[in-house]
């Protein structure tokens, strides 16, 4: 199975249907967060959310999953609100639960939304063991606490995946 960025969809579709069963694709695939050397966030949005809802739309149209990387609170802020508004005429939206990835900046307020908007977290679960120390320095421990809020999703029955652990790290829920 592949995911497709949204630039690249319709190549990546017209070349997976020329594999002959061998590559399927399965979804979208947009990064909301600016990015300076390739991976750092710059805390900037690299869409404008008729791009975000283009996508959305795309996604649920053609039945493929859209996959979205939103780490800032600024680009999952975005899909929320992007979301909230196209769920109101796509109701096939939900249909296709999105998975928001590096979701460790999403407000425990927030559970009960993604629920009903049918969306999977997935929190990268080894940024407290790695970068905990740092955060609470630079954030302060309030900010620090509201990190990969997996155990806020736990609790309003929304599904939610962890990424980044090796075997045997799986943390207890705060």
């Amino acid at each position: 199975p592949a995911l497709a960025e949204l630039a690249d969809l319709e190549s990546v579709l017209r070349a997976a249907a020329q594999s002959r069963g061998r590559v399927r694709v399965q979804g979208i695939w947009l990064d909301l967060d600016a990015r300076e050397d390739g991976d750092e966030a710059t805390g900037r949005l690299a869409y404008c959310d008729r791009a975000v809802s283009y996508a959305l739309r795309v996604a649920a149209a053609s039945g493929l999953r859209p996959v979205i990387r939103a780490e800032s609170g600024a680009a999952a802020e975005q899909f929320l609100r992007v979301a909230r508004a196209l769920s109101r005429v796509c109701p096939a939206l939900p249909a296709t639960r999105p998975v928001l990835c590096d979701a460790r900046a999403l407000s425990p307020l927030w559970m009960e939304e993604l629920r009903r908007l049918g969306c999977i977290p997935c929190f990268a679960a080894d940024v407290i063991p790695r970068l905990g120390d740092d955060i609470m320095a630079a954030r302060g421990p309030e900010s620090a606490a509201r990190l990969t809020p997996y155990a806020a999703a736990r609790r309003a029955g929304l599904p939610y995946t962890l990424c980044g652990m090796r075997a045997g790290e799986i943390p207890d829920p705060i």
